[in-house]
Parts: C-alpha cells; structure tokens; sequence
C-alpha cells in the first residue's frame, strides 16, 4: 500500500486521502463483481475515472429533448422542453446536480408549481418528466440508484 513520509507535514492527510481513494476503488470493484459481469481493465478504470457529478440535470435533460426532436416528437419536445424550463426556472440555475433533486426538492418544486397554477395533472406531468430524465441519467451512470428520489416510501406519482 502507499503512503506518504511521515516527515511529510501533510502525511497524515495524504494517507487518509489514498486510504478513501482505495476504499472507493475496493467498492466499486465489489459492485461490479456483484453485477456478475466480465469487464476489462479499460472499463473497470473508466468507472472509476468517471465524473460521476459531470452532468448536471440541464445536460441530461437537453440531451433527452434533443433525442425527441430527432425522433421527430415534436409534440412531446414542446411540451417537455417547457417542463424542463419549469425546473430551470425553479432552480434559477442551470447547474442543478441528480443529487440535489431529493425529496425536499420536489415538495418545494410542487408549491412552486401550484403557484403558477397549474393544475394537479401539470403537476404530476412535470413529475414524470423529471424522473424520465432521472433515470435516463442512473442509465448512463450520472448518478447512483440510491439518490432516486421516487418510489415506495419516497415521492409517489399517481
């Protein structure tokens, strides 16, 4: 295992950095050795070379309309493109992260919405958009499962 001199004013510092780095490498080796699948060492280091943070909500969801534009959806794209510009509007920033998009995010995100008025059904439509992207994004490997902000125990969409 590496370590750093301890004559080195940082070494205790630097020891606990590269014992989290090998700690995450370790994980993540484990979880692909838990999907039962081959992989070879050029994806095993792209994994753990990823920006897991890179793309934010904005880039997956412009690649999302993008896709139905080209799909020639045009109907949806308009009527996405506007609920996406809902949650751009709400955030005031383009740089929203998956990981920011929690529970408490979306009960806000609904008063917001309620105060445009819209209607429940509007509401939910936004809803479904989001979590069309959100798992567009765990797909892709943007984001863990386990910041998915929907389901049983979480926010439901009716």
């Amino acid at each position: 295992m590496l370590t750093s001199k301890k004559s080195h004013n940082n070494a205790n510092r630097l020891n606990n950095l590269i014992s989290t780095k090998l700690l995450e490498v370790n994980k993540t080796l484990v979880e692909l050795q838990s999907a039962n699948k081959d992989f070879s060492a050029n994806q095993i280091k792209e994994v753990l070379y990823s920006e897991s943070n890179s793309s934010t909500f904005y880039e997956v969801a412009n690649d999302f309309l993008s896709e139905l534009e080209s799909n020639k959806k045009l109907s949806q794209f308009s009527t996405d493109k506007a609920r996406v510009n809902h949650v751009i509007n709400f955030y005031k920033s383009k740089q929203l992260t998956f990981q920011e998009i929690d529970e408490a995010f979306l009960r806000k995100f609904r008063i917001y919405l309620k105060k445009l008025n819209l209607s429940e059904r509007s509401v939910v439509n936004n809803f479904v958009v989001i979590r069309t992207i959100f798992n567009r994004a765990i797909k892709q490997g943007v984001v863990d499962r386990k910041f998915y902000p929907f389901g049983f125990g979480k926010i439901r969409i009716k």
